[in-house]
């Protein structure tokens, strides 16, 4: 009959001391078996901290092999002996060293990181020609220089490691172009508010912080306060004039078709505005067409307010007269204090994010956004049953309970502001990109490239 293996060892987490028996009295005295391995948890951190040192010493002997085939002199700067010993010592002997060798492996893959934004500004400041689509080659292609040299240094070779990096670095900027859209999401935003040209997803990821919508509406408003006061010291400094006749002729323009259509109430709305613009309602004065460049900045914001002073009706039939005017101004403004273009385009796309964002801070809170779910007849469950029914088959009923709690929370937390403001963050850094770069060692050691295989002797 085969052995049994017994243990009368009361010691639990050491290796068990096998004893064989048998039934047949001429059999002889086997000598013990002893497993290679122990459940210390203090022996595993050992054994890994090992592979990591193995792993050190891999990467500092990877080139040996190369400068061996240096001509006369290669094999006295690396002898054969020495380099077989290095070989020996740094292969992992068991499982947990060689987690802690591809641990140790994948760190390094983390150390071009601080110096590639240097490197991303360079090559992108050399190919102005490829537009808006620079940044995003440049941080590619610094993606797989880097990581094909770290892997060339750990004895792999720079073409599986650049085409590894260039894949991962392709992965990242596909992120980042979604996270701006996430952004959105997590506030509320809406078509409207991105008209213009505004670009409130950019502007959260840029220009705020934090995750909830309070902290992002909080951070948003300081912004706009701080740009503001950047754009009016700019505005101050400025000696050239705005020309205001532009804003005026687009008034002029739409009266005139206001006359041929013989209507008054617009026309009247219409000439009102012309005199916010040409006439000081204080003293009566006309307002030269010429003014500096800060007179025309508070114009501007006259015309803004304007607007939402009228009521509906009024506002539906001059909203876009005035937002023409409003550009008109504006574009003046720019020509005369350079600079204020983009810190314009910046407060624009802020002041949609800080509304939306505290109207998103005074929402429903989880409990009664679950409870508004359950209330849905629309197959709003469908979720929950589904997850009870997965629960089921592998917990039965405390896994149907748990499943179907689990299927009607996860989509109102995965949808959550915080939730969805925190995943664009993330998608929108490198640290994505980066820690997956980690995984190349595993991925590597489970299929091999033809060009990380040993070099011939």
């Amino acid at each position: 009959m085969p052995p049994q293996y017994l243990s009368t060892d009361p010691n639990a987490g050491t290796p068990i001391q096998p004893k064989y028996l048998s039934t047949d009295p001429n059999a002889g005295t086997a000598a013990p078996y002893v497993p290679q391995f122990s459940t210390d948890p203090q022996g595993y951190e050992s054994e890994v901290i090992k592979g990591a040192g193995k792993g050190l010493l891999h990467t500092a002997t990877a080139l040996s092999p190369a400068i061996q085939k240096i001509p006369v002199i290669g094999k006295y700067l690396v002898p054969e002996e020495g380099l077989l010993s290095a070989k020996e010592l740094s292969t992992p002997t068991n499982s947990p060293q060689k987690f802690g060798f591809e641990g140790e492996q994948g760190a390094e893959f983390l150390v071009p990181g601080p110096m590639e934004g240097k490197v991303e500004e360079e090559i992108a400041t050399h190919l102005p020609q490829l537009g808006r689509a620079a940044e995003p080659l440049a941080r590619i292609a610094t993606s797989a220089l880097s990581t094909g040299a770290v892997n060339k240094l750990q004895g792999g070779g720079f073409g599986t490691g650049a085409a590894m990096g260039g894949s991962l670095g392709a992965v990242g900027e596909g992120l980042r172009a979604a996270a701006p859209s996430i952004a959105e999401s997590a506030v509320g935003i809406t078509k409207n508010d991105r008209g213009f040209g505004r670009t409130p997803g950019r502007a959260i990821l840029e220009d705020t912080s934090g995750v909830r919508p309070g902290s992002i509406s909080s951070s948003a408003q300081k912004k706009i306060g701080d740009l503001t006061a950047e754009l009016e010291n700019i505005v101050s400094q400025s000696n050239s004039p705005v020309d205001m006749a532009p804003a005026i002729k687009v008034i002029d323009s739409e009266i005139a078709k206001a006359v041929r259509q013989n209507s008054k109430a617009y026309a009247d709305q219409l000439q009102a505005v012309r005199d916010q613009l040409t006439t000081d309602f204080r003293s009566g004065q006309p307002i030269p067409m010429q003014v500096q460049p800060s007179q025309a900045l508070e114009l501007k914001r006259g015309i803004g307010n304007l607007e939402k002073s009228w009521n509906p009706d009024q506002r539906g039939m001059s909203r876009g007269t005035v937002r023409k005017v409003y550009k008109a101004i504006d574009t003046g403004i720019d020509q005369s204090a350079p600079g204020t273009k983009e810190i314009n385009q910046r407060i624009s796309s802020l002041i949609p994010v800080s509304e939306r964002a505290e109207s998103a801070e005074r929402g429903a809170p989880m409990g009664q956004r679950l409870a508004n779910r359950m209330a849905r007849p629309t197959g709003a469950l469908l979720a929950s049953g589904i997850g009870g029914a997965m629960g089921y088959e592998h917990g039965g009923t405390p896994g149907a309970a748990t499943g179907a709690v689990l299927g009607l929370v996860a989509p109102e937390i995965l949808s959550s502001p915080t939730v969805m403001a925190t995943a664009a963050r993330a998608a929108d850094s490198a640290v994505p990109m980066r820690l997956l770069r980690t995984a190349i060692p595993a991925a590597k050691s489970a299929m091999k490239s033809p060009d990380d295989e040993e070099p011939e002797k």
